[in-house]
This record gives C-alpha cells, structure tokens and sequence, in this order.
C-alpha cells in the first residue's frame, strides 16, 4: 500500500476559540452574585437546571462600562485578525449564569447572533465543564474510534479557569455538565451582532445596512 502523506482540509469546520484575557473577574463576580437569577431554559427544563440573570444587558451598567469595552475590543480583535470579517461587531445582549452543585443545561445555540462568548468568574475545581456538541450533520452510524480528535468528535468540552474566555460561533450547540462544586459557579455570557455593511453592495437582493446599536 502507498502511503503518502494524506492532506487533510477542516473545510466548513466550526471554529471554537479560548483565550485567557485580563479583566477584573473579581469586579464581576460580586456584581454576578448580588443579580437576580431565574431558571435557564424552557418551563419544562430538568429541575437540577442552571439560572440566568433577569438582566440581559448586565455589560450595559455605568460600572461595568470599562469591562463592556474589553471584552468587545478582544472579540473585534478575533473578528478581525482570525476570522477576517470586515464588519465591526457590537455587543447585544450580556448575563450571568449561576451553576451550582450538580446542575446542568438543555443543549441550546443562540439564535439572532453571529458569535457567543463565555467568562468565566473564579470557578472553583471540578465545577461543571461546557460540552458544545455536532447537531449540523447527525449520522445514524455509530463508530467507535481508537481515540478522539478535533477530526472524529462528534462532542467537544472546555473545562472552565479563570480568565476564561471562550469564543463561538452562536449556531454551535452546547450545554453546561454538572458539576461537583460545592460554591455556584458563575460566568457571564455575551451575544455579539455585526454592524454596518452586511453583503455586496449593488446588485445584491441580501445587502442590508445595519446601523450601531447606539444609533451611529
């Protein structure tokens, strides 16, 4: 058997991205902890479920106005530089998730935006991991594989750590494992929205002009 070297192309792949950042966690996990939370999720959800925050602009406080600006210039930075979008890409909604002793979530994605985001504020050992799983192309075919890889894996887990950030795009399917942490385990989750041009210009029945979410 000839073996050359096989060259492998991720075409279509979805691109998940983590990087630790420099932000006051502990800024924002006294704000998480002082917020009012509500279950996660549809009325019928597990009852060991994990809580949001009531708010879903919580970056859009007076006190959190440096943090917003942050986290939106690594997003733009990523934007820019990894995924080479032109468009400028603007925060539209903002919460805290509130994770405590062996509770989970639905697997869900986030419709009405381009990218989601993840903080993670002080998590504590064994707390409960994010799973984003492949729900785009199911197969009815079931392989065992003699290990797991970015090119086999059907499911993908980060294991939280402070600083955290983790960047993806909104339609990736994912939920929250349960945790063994005796202490909630917060973080605080962002939808992002491009602003501006969208599409080719002339010609195009897709080009639309999304003006900034301030009005500019």
């Amino acid at each position: 058997m000839n073996k050359t070297e096989i060259s492998l192309f991720p075409i279509f792949s979805s691109l998940l991205a983590s990087q630790k950042i420099n932000i006051n966690t502990n800024k924002l996990l006294k704000i998480a902890q002082k917020e009012k939370y509500r279950i996660a999720g549809r009325a019928d959800s597990l009852s060991n479920h994990v809580s949001r925050t009531n708010n879903l602009n919580v970056l859009d406080k007076k006190i959190l106005k440096n943090e917003k600006n942050i986290l939106e210039n690594y997003i733009n930075h990523y934007s820019i530089n990894v995924l080479k979008y032109n468009n400028k890409l603007k925060l539209t909604t903002s919460w805290f998730v509130e994770a405590k002793h062996n509770q989970t979530s639905d697997p869900h994605d986030h419709v009405n935006s381009l990218l989601s985001a993840v903080l993670y504020l002080k998590p504590t050992p064994e707390c409960g991991a994010i799973m984003f799983k492949n729900l785009r192309n199911p197969s009815s075919i079931y392989i065992t594989k003699s290990e797991y890889n970015i090119w086999n894996a059907d499911a993908w887990t980060i294991v939280p750590e402070d600083n955290l950030l983790v960047i993806f795009p909104s339609y990736l399917y994912h939920k929250i494992l349960p945790g063994k942490n005796k202490e909630p385990r917060y973080s605080l989750a962002m939808n992002f929205f491009p602003v501006g041009e969208i599409g080719e210009k002339g010609g195009s029945d897709s080009f639309i002009n999304i003006k900034d979410v301030d009005g500019k």
